[in-house]
């Protein structure tokens, strides 16, 4: 599966962060700060659209690799996300909002969403994570070679035989039409959880 681009309905998870819908510029650039490392961190695309603006028509600006939109006077960011659900891919993009109405309309289109609260849970989580690099460890001497008299080449025949051998049983045989059920209408489900696991 390619990298998931996260589409964030700003205000809505803002606002729950937060816990009002009274708002001031700080909150706002914190609230893009955190963003933007979480993005950073997790090595995801996002795209960050919040109400209002400047501007009487949407303006976008980028902020430590953060695409952020403010709609502008004249359209919501309920409508903008909902234009933009319409004009890509929908199978590499999930939307964070907990506004019913819009995750309904992207559902629509094919774009899977998550709830405000949940997404703000594994940000809270990933941010919390330590760096993990790689530990070199050095050992004394090299590796060891094995010599062809080393190698015992029945047992190795033995063992390759032994992997291309696979037992059924009867409970196989017969659950395998309904598994192949189970596994059409669980496809969509999978695909969510494999773009929620990259959260």
């Amino acid at each position: 599966m390619s990298l998931v681009k996260l589409i964030i309905d700003g205000y809505n998870l803002l606002k729950l962060i937060i816990g009002s819908d009274v708002l001031c510029e700080r909150e706002r650039n914190r609230f893009i700060e955190t963003i933007a490392r979480y993005s950073h961190k997790k090595k995801l695309p996002i795209l960050l659209v919040f109400d209002g603006g400047p501007s009487m028509y949407p303006q976008r600006e980028k902020h430590n690799g953060v695409e952020i939109v403010f709609s502008g006077i004249k359209e919501s960011a309920d409508d903008y996300i909902k234009q933009y659900v319409q004009d890509i891919p929908a199978h590499n993009v999930m939307l964070i909002s907990s506004d019913r109405e819009l995750v309904n309309f992207v559902n629509y289109y094919g774009v899977d969403a998550l709830d405000s609260q949940s997404f703000y849970t594994f940000m809270q989580e990933a941010l919390l994570e330590p760096e993990v690099r790689p530990m070199v460890q050095k050992t004394e001497g090299a590796a060891k070679k094995l010599h062809p008299e080393d190698v015992d080449q029945e047992l190795d025949e033995l063992m390759q035989e032994a992997a291309t051998f696979i037992v059924r049983k009867a409970d196989d045989v017969s659950g395998a039409f309904e598994q192949a059920t189970q596994q059409k209408i669980a496809k969509k489900e999978r695909l969510r959880v494999q773009k929620i696991k990259k959260l």
